[in-house]
């Protein structure tokens, strides 16, 4: 993964290549759940005991009941995505189901997190699914609970993407007007011919595709290379009033926020950057595959500070970044209005 820490969002300036573990360790996070199962992880964290044991919810009926009755508050994990998550401090049971296109009826899973120190990764999975005794796996059936209404579903799919227009769209003689490489610190614009990256490991995007919900947004970017671990696609938020004129590049001052969307594997985390902070907030999970990802930002993840300050955004400036041997190159590739965002609402009525 590829961050870019920027004067505004953090005191390190420069770019820092992490591993998976480092990646979820710069979260602001208790615990830090991956779901590696090839379907949307719902799920709640239900606190245990301190000798490490529940009292309720070891019986399929019991646990099929509690999921019904906490069906509004389930968390979501895409396919082969990551989520930060408050721990409770002691040890706890997953509880949930798997959805997938491939499964006419939702696997249960169960598994029980131990207490550890830090910010420990738990992997979910196929070795989670609740067996029962003849070796079946239990299941909930879709006409027992009614999932959350959703036209858009982060599940590695996109065909419901077909019917939403870009924001932006791009082709294959697009080339950006503005390029910063960043090395030791220090950064420059260089020119086409000077690149490195461009076209390749995701750079060169075809198109943008952004909608928004009653209270969440979702957006899919494809590109005409493969996405590459060394990959980041940033948009940078300016509010309505600014003194001057910023340019093409984020200047000091000029950008109250911004978002980034490392390519860290299969899914990952799309992270919030505030100015003048240390660490991003996880505000939401995308899944990706050779060309494409798609991903959402829920809005429960945002501070309250945040949230008022939306309203004070007039411009998105997107870019993609590379780190390379000889640096990272930031390449600015198109910039639109919060007004281009099209409603789901207007696209599924």
């Amino acid at each position: 993964m590829t961050t870019l820490r920027f004067w505004r969002f953090g005191k390190n300036k420069g770019f820092l290549a992490f591993l998976f573990l480092a990646i979820a360790g710069s979260i602001q996070a208790d615990w830090v759940l991956r779901n590696t199962f090839n379907g949307v992880l719902h799920f709640l964290l239900v606190p245990m005991g301190e000798e490490g044991k529940i009292s309720v919810i070891d019986q399929v009926d019991e646990a099929k009941a509690f999921l019904k009755e906490k069906n509004t508050k389930l968390e979501r994990i895409p396919p082969y995505s990551f989520l930060r998550i408050k721990g409770e401090g002691g040890p706890a049971l997953l509880l949930g189901f798997y959805v997938s296109s491939d499964r006419p009826a939702y696997p249960l899973v169960r598994a029980k997190l131990p207490s550890a120190s830090g910010e420990p990764v738990f992997v979910i999975g196929e070795s989670d699914l609740w067996k029962g005794k003849s070796g079946q796996h239990e299941v909930i059936y879709p006409w027992e609970l009614e999932l959350p209404d959703g036209n858009i579903r982060i599940d590695n799919r996109y065909l419901e993407w077909r019917t939403v227009p870009e924001v932006k769209a791009f082709n294959t003689s697009f080339v950006p007007d503005t390029i910063i490489r960043y090395r030791g610190g220090a950064s420059e614009k260089v020119l086409l011919s000077q690149s490195k990256e461009w076209p390749s490991k995701g750079s060169a995007v075809e198109s943008v595709k952004i909608v928004l919900g009653i209270e969440n947004l979702f957006l899919m970017i494809s590109a005409f290379s493969p996405l590459g671990p060394s990959t980041s696609y940033w948009f940078y938020l300016r509010p309505e009033k600014i003194e001057g004129s910023p340019g093409p590049e984020p200047q000091k001052g000029s950008w109250i926020l911004a978002v980034e969307i490392p390519i860290v594997g299969k899914g990952g985390p799309i992270l919030l950057w505030i100015p003048n902070t240390e660490k991003p907030i996880q505000i939401g999970t995308y899944t990706a595959e050779l060309f494409q990802l798609e991903g959402e930002i829920e809005s429960k993840y945002l501070p309250d500070e945040v949230k008022r300050r939306v309203g004070e955004i007039s411009r998105i400036l997107m870019s993609v970044v590379v780190q390379g041997r000889e640096g990272a190159e930031e390449f600015f590739l198109t910039e639109f209005s919060p007004q281009d965002i099209p409603l789901v609402s207007e696209i599924f009525p």
